[in-house]
């Protein structure tokens, strides 16, 4: 198993890429904390991993509050152990309209939960992997990144800011022996 012994964090791990992911990584061996702000979705997911004889915790937040980052990090610390992997998957696509319809209220809160979350989230395990000169945080990112699709403006600018975050946190942590990468994917919509 190539994950044995390890802990990762998912956030998004109630359904769809995250849940696929922390499902993985339990298979693998890894124990997973698996955080979003619906507890239904992450009851059944950890409830899966279980039966299959995976190891799983789950914490209900939003990752665009400071706090409930903290502790989502505090959670997986105290659960399962000192955090080696960190996957930024939270995601609101957000509003479907063309940019001059978009509320600053919308705008932002689109961007706090890709852009913001990921930051929040990053600051808080890399002192401890740094310590351990060890650990990998994984960003999923879009190919709406790189492409322009239509009423999507604000979802784009998160994670286009997303792969900027990416690039100079891997510049940064490299020295440190923690890998930092993104994945684009694409939304089926």
């Amino acid at each position: 198993m190539l994950l044995e012994g390890k802990v990762a964090v998912i956030t998004g791990g109630g359904r769809g890429i995250g849940r696929a992911i922390a499902q993985r990584f339990a298979a693998e061996g890894a124990g997973v904390l698996i955080a979003s702000r619906t507890e239904a979705e992450l009851r059944k997911v950890a409830r899966e991993i279980e039966e299959g004889r995976g190891k799983a915790a789950w914490v209900t937040a939003d990752v665009s509050r400071e706090a409930d980052c903290a502790r989502i990090i505090s959670a997986a610390e105290d659960r399962l152990g000192a955090v080696n992997i960190l996957v930024n998957n939270a995601g609101d696509y957000g509003p479907v309209k063309p940019i001059e319809e978009i509320s600053p209220q919308e705008w932002d809160h689109v961007i706090a939960v890709h852009l913001r979350g990921a930051f929040l989230l990053t600051r808080l395990v890399l002192p401890g992997m740094y310590q351990h000169h060890s650990g990998a945080i994984v960003n999923i990112s879009s190919l709406s990144a790189k492409a322009a699709f239509s009423w999507s403006s604000a979802y784009a600018a998160a994670k286009a800011g997303l792969l900027g975050l990416t690039r100079v946190t891997a510049a940064e942590a490299a020295r440190r022996g923690v890998r930092v990468n993104a994945i684009g994917c694409s939304l089926r919509r």
